[in-house]
């Protein structure tokens, strides 16, 4: 995984993350911020480009400091290819499992990835899944813009994982 800080890349992202709605939301989300000034100091890698499969958004080591603060200690991901992701968790340090951290994301299949990693780690998670409500005409403006996926995929549901030693 590495770093993406490019702007050029950054916005071309954006536009491709479009096209996984619902499921790359999260990341998308992070990313709009990035791209408009990046209010809350975030940090966004990928595991390649511009053929990317995973990507994840996470604070800067230096804002990872207070275990109790799950705001700063946030990282969102999508992945198109939940056994890279696999891979990624379990063998770089692109995620600190040192703290308390929150996870989240909206592919169904990600909260078995975060919680087979965690216990390799021998570290605890709990997990608060919340449905995802879209209003019709969000999907409609989605198809309207070209992204056709998005008004043909069920909405997923948003997965929490809050993850500290047992």
């Amino acid at each position: 995984m590495f770093l993406l800080n490019c702007t050029h890349k950054l916005a071309t992202l954006e536009r491709l993350l479009v096209k996984n709605f619902p499921e790359s939301l999260k990341v998308y989300g992070t990313l709009f911020h990035i791209n408009r000034g990046n209010p809350f100091n975030l940090e966004l890698l990928v595991d390649s480009w511009p053929d990317f499969q995973t990507v994840i958004t996470r604070p800067p080591r230096q804002e990872r400091n207070d275990d109790m603060d799950h705001y700063t200690n946030s990282y969102y991901m999508f992945t198109k290819d939940v056994e890279g992701l696999r891979k990624i968790l379990n063998t770089t340090d692109v995620v600190d499992w040192n703290q308390k951290l929150q996870i989240q994301g909206l592919q169904h299949n990600l909260d078995e990835v975060i919680k087979s990693t965690a216990a390799i780690k021998k570290l605890r998670v709990d997990t608060a899944i919340r449905l995802l409500y879209v209003k019709e005409e969000s999907l409609r403006r989605c198809h309207l813009s070209g992204h056709h996926a998005a008004s043909e995929k069920k909405a997923p549901s948003l997965i929490v994982l809050k993850i500290g030693k047992r």
